[in-house]
């Protein structure tokens, strides 16, 4: 019985309502001219995303009082860092309600150049 006839029988007894488990025995011989299957194809791997690069219009902010977050966005720090900057005095602030709100001021200090020259005798 070649592999044509055996499937032909396994789907009449199927038809027939015949619940048995059908088992096929198939030779190397009648593999032989079936096609072989393709390898599954790999998903195209995704370039991993770039970082977001700021213009200077996002990052200089209008306003004359700036949140944490705005403060942050700015120096590009953590919000944390500037947590730790109004606590030890770097950046003055004054407290609106529960929020924070960080003089532009002190913010635009902290940006400008610093003489990092030392003078050696």
């Amino acid at each position: 019985m070649n592999l044509h006839d055996k499937i032909t029988a396994a789907v009449r007894a199927l038809r027939a309502g015949d619940d048995a488990t059908i088992i096929f025995c198939i030779s190397a011989g009648e593999l032989q001219g079936l096609p072989t299957p393709q390898p599954e194809l790999q998903p195209t791997p995704q370039p991993a995303p770039q970082p977001e690069l700021l213009t200077v219009k996002e990052v200089d902010p209008p306003a004359e009082l700036l949140t944490i977050k705005e403060a942050a966005r700015w120096l590009r720090l953590t919000e944390r860092t500037i947590y730790r900057m109004i606590d030890d005095g770097r950046l003055s602030s004054s407290r609106m309600g529960r929020e924070y709100r960080i003089h532009r001021e002190s913010v635009e200090a902290l940006l400008k150049p610093v003489n990092t020259k030392e003078t050696h005798p």
